[in-house]
């Protein structure tokens, strides 16, 4: 009798252990899924409160409606600010503010219904006042938008709807919305009319799960976690692209600005920063080799060159086509990219529906002859081709323009400097730079009017306006498939250079962080 009833005790108190157990287990993944700091404290993984992260460039104005640079994108898009839609992982459009949005059978009149207390950084809740006022701006400085709108504007219909009637059907308008070079994000009505001489935003304020609270210059930026954020989505999937529900676990997030590449790898190994941007491929092994570091790429879309065509020698179609002819763009990209890239002619990224290989043959050609008929053809006599780029690649560009008999000079500073004259079409010629995966082709800044750039073509200008008005998606692809062809063989708005990953590293104590052109961290965690 006594060795039975001991069986049984034994028996219960070993079920009530395995019972605590995986109650401690079922709490500890909670709050490691979903749960603050001061939360988890006590439980099996305890996380820190603060962030620190090294960018390697800082922006003149973090106003996302009219800086083209990389750095407000990475720092605002979706974490300080959001809006009326965005990209899921897929690429398709999905509501972020708008609750849902409607297309009239004409396909000119857009309708967005906001989801309701949705709070602002300063307090007050997102109206269709709010959205209306943000996304007329957002039209006045974005060219395909100012394009594809004219003279149409946003107005509000109530407290919670707004619309905009265009003049010609462009259900490709929604796309834009949600994935411009330029975002569509949303602030106060208030802010929108509270900017500096330049014209840009004072305040940054938005609905993200963080607070835009400090800038200091060539120092670092602070956001702050945003106690009454409003999130949307599923809670349990933590991202879907840009999309989906953002918990904002850290309290803090410092981005710090580090130009120089081996600092910023000194200072992820020292422990220092926890995320660095912009890894350097000559860094790459090193921080593999590091057991505590990974090293993270992320499709970034397409490596190319901005190129002047308002003034100065590259105004001359024989010029840029003679460049063309030249380039070694394998060599550009080895410069910069490591292995961490791919020789394609498309404007667009695989396997996307607009991906297209027409005029690839004219891509990377480093065809001499044809190169010297076409600089004999030009009127160009000497004239400097200033290149506002100072990392590898400008150096090798430098190069090969140069033994081509060009009169090629490098004459970027830092990032600010360089992004300060880029808007003067009298103070460069060439900017390399990279463009983030669009939604659709036309979209892209290099084929924008008004752009730095300045792709006034009138032949590429109504093919634009002809992809815009198609009925159907494949009826567009074949005008897509025209426009790239053209620009390829005729116009050369660009020198596309690549398809290419951008290198990125952290402490594997880091999870949670968003990888879709770029990395994001409002759903990022950091264990002690």
């Amino acid at each position: 009798m006594l060795n039975r009833l001991s069986t049984k005790w034994m028996l219960s108190g070993f079920l009530m252990i395995i019972i605590v157990l995986f109650s401690l287990s079922a709490c500890s993944d909670s709050k490691s899924s979903g749960q603050s700091d001061s939360q988890v404290k006590g439980g099996a993984v305890v996380y820190r409160d603060t962030l620190n992260v090294a960018i390697a460039s800082e922006a003149t104005s973090y106003d996302t409606h009219r800086d083209q640079g990389n750095s407000p994108k990475m720092v605002g898009d979706g974490q300080v600010f959001e809006k009326l839609v965005t990209l899921n992982a897929a690429g398709e459009v999905v509501p972020e503010l708008a609750e849902s949005w409607t297309v009239s059978p004409d396909g000119r009149e857009i309708t967005f219904y906001l989801r309701k207390g949705v709070k602002f950084h300063d307090g007050t809740e997102l109206t269709a006042i709010d959205a209306a006022t943000s996304m007329n701006r957002w039209i006045r400085y974005f060219g395909i938008a100012t394009t594809l709108a004219k003279e149409a504007r946003f107005v509000e219909v109530d407290r919670y709807t707004l619309k905009i009637n265009l003049p010609n059907p462009a259900a490709a308008f929604v796309d834009i919305l949600a994935g411009a070079a330029q975002p569509a994000t949303v602030t106060t009505a208030a802010s929108n009319e509270n900017l500096d001489v330049n014209g840009f935003w004072k305040e940054y304020i938005g609905t993200g799960p963080y607070k835009f609270v400090e800038w200091v210059q060539n120092q670092y930026i602070l956001l702050e976690k945003f106690d009454d954020y409003v999130p949307y989505g599923d809670p349990d999937v933590l991202a879907d692209g840009k999309a989906g529900y953002k918990y904002g676990f850290l309290k803090k997030i410092y981005y710090w600005y580090v130009p120089d590449p081996i600092t910023r790898v000194m200072g992820l190994e020292t422990g220092q920063y926890d995320a660095i941007f912009a890894l350097s491929v000559d860094d790459e092994d090193r921080v593999k080799n590091n057991p505590d570091l990974e090293v993270v790429p992320a499709l970034n879309g397409i490596a190319y060159m901005q190129v002047n065509k308002k003034q100065g020698p590259l105004k001359d179609v024989n010029l840029r086509k003679a460049i063309n002819y030249m380039l070694n763009n394998e060599d550009l990209l080895l410069a910069q990219m490591g292995t961490h890239y791919v020789l394609d002619s498309s404007y667009m990224n695989r396997p996307q529906y607009w991906y297209s290989t027409a005029g690839s043959q004219y891509y990377n050609q480093q065809d001499l002859v044809k190169a010297r008929e076409y600089l004999a053809k030009s009127n160009y006599r000497g004239e400097p081709i200033r290149i506002n780029s100072s990392n590898a690649m400008a150096t090798v560009l430098q190069r090969q323009l140069i033994d081509f008999g060009l009169n090629a000079q490098l004459i970027a500073g830092d990032s600010a400097a360089s992004s300060s004259i880029a808007p003067d079409p009298s103070k460069w010629e060439l900017t390399i730079g990279t463009q983030v995966i669009h939604p659709i082709p036309v979209i892209k800044p290099f084929l924008d009017a008004n752009a730095r750039g300045w792709a006034d073509d009138e032949t590429l200008q109504n093919y634009i306006t002809e992809f815009y008005a198609q009925p159907t998606k494949e009826e567009a692809k074949a005008v897509w498939d025209k426009i790239q062809l053209y620009c390829w063989e005729e116009y050369i708005p660009t020198f596309l250079i690549g398809h290419q990953d951008n290198l990125y590293a952290w402490n594997k104590k880091l999870e949670g962080v968003v990888t879709k052109e770029g990395i994001f961290f409002w759903n990022a965690k950091i264990r002690q």
